[in-house]
């Protein structure tokens, strides 16, 4: 995954910045656990505001630009690039998304992933070369852990 150290600088930025944000992408999914590689960030912003978002990255050391091809995209002192999305192709809102979206660390820093079947169902949707390659390891990986999570229901119950 990309540089851990500058990514999270940067989304402590936008977190003391008060600018909802949530992992999203082949980032979310490793931040879960999955056995998965990129080689950028990605996060879904609620709403841009370029002007502070530009203010944040400069606060991170990076800078964001906006580019015909890539859109929004933050550049960051160690050259990871963060790519900031408005939406996610397969899924309704932001808000629908955040109230599923896991609770994860990067460092020190707490942030918000998008669940790991929203990955799923997107990259699906989409249906890129890229997305097909990955999506085998994902859904081996969500079938793991909504087994490990019935599980630990049962011993709940049980225990109760």
């Amino acid at each position: 995954m990309a540089s851990a150290i500058q990514v999270e600088k940067f989304l402590t930025a936008l977190k003391r910045h008060r600018i909802p944000f949530m992992a999203v992408g082949v980032s979310a999914a490793a931040l879960q656990g999955a056995n998965v590689f990129t080689n950028d960030f990605d996060i879904w912003l609620e709403k841009l505001d370029f002007f502070q978002l530009a203010a944040v990255a400069k606060q991170a050391g990076g800078f964001a630009l906006f580019t015909e091809w890539h859109g929004v995209q933050v550049h960051l002192p160690d050259e990871t690039i963060v790519d900031v999305v408005l939406s996610v192709t397969g899924l309704d809102s932001f808000r629908a998304a955040w109230r599923r979206a896991q609770r994860v660390r990067l460092g020190s820093a707490e942030i918000k992933a998008l669940d790991l079947a929203d990955i799923v169902k997107s990259k699906e949707t989409l249906g890129r070369k890229k997305d097909i390659g990955t999506l085998p390891q994902l859904k081996d990986f969500l079938r793991l852990r909504n087994a490990r999570d019935k599980a630990r229901r049962r011993q709940k119950k049980r225990s109760s």
